[in-house]
This record gives structure tokens, sequence and C-alpha cells, in this order.
């Protein structure tokens, strides 16, 4: 649940929506698949290595209120996920996380 004492971000558009971070550790050979759904919020991902730089992040097409990261990275390591929105809303969301052996 986003609420309005969450830590926010601070946008180019001066928007500062909050956000809840989860740590995932990410191993080179799996492709993973993460996806926040809200009936509430207009979801947004990102994916940030250890030094703080997005890695990944999601787009817009994946559906009404959610948001979708498929990645396949080079380097196994510590990473984060930052749920949060496209606005400043609050409000409930789940976070799923599906991971698949690359061929």
């Amino acid at each position: 649940m986003l609420r309005n004492e969450d830590r926010r971000l601070i946008t180019p558009r001066n928007v500062a929506p909050p956000y809840k971070v989860y740590s995932i550790r990410i191993e080179a050979e799996y492709s993973y698949e993460i996806i926040q759904r809200s009936k509430v919020l207009d979801s947004h991902l990102q994916l940030v290595d250890e030094d703080g730089n997005i890695v990944s992040e999601s787009g817009t097409d994946f559906g009404k209120g959610d948001a979708r990261i498929r990645v396949t990275l080079r380097d196994s390591g510590n990473y984060y996920i930052r749920a949060t929105t496209l606005n400043e809303q609050f409000g409930a969301f789940e976070l799923s996380i599906q991971r698949a052996k690359t061929p």
C-alpha cells in the first residue's frame, strides 16, 4: 500500500509520487517478469542496481492501472524494485515476480 508518509520520488514533471522498495536477487541465467497490479493506482515500476542506477522501467502499455518489467540481465546481483505511481496517488497494489530459465 502506498501511503502519504512513504518516501517520494522526484520526477522531471515535478510530481513526487510515493514509493516502496523491495530487494531481489537476480541471477544472470534467468529472465524475470515483475508485475505491479492495482485497481486504484496508475502503477509504475523501476528496477534499480546497487549503485542506484535504473536498469529497467515499466512502460505504459501493459494495462489500466498495472505495470510490468520483463528483463534478463548479464550480471547476477542484488537489485531493488521501486513500486510507485505516475502521479501522486495512494492505495493498495499487488507485486508479483516470475522467474524462468533462459534457454
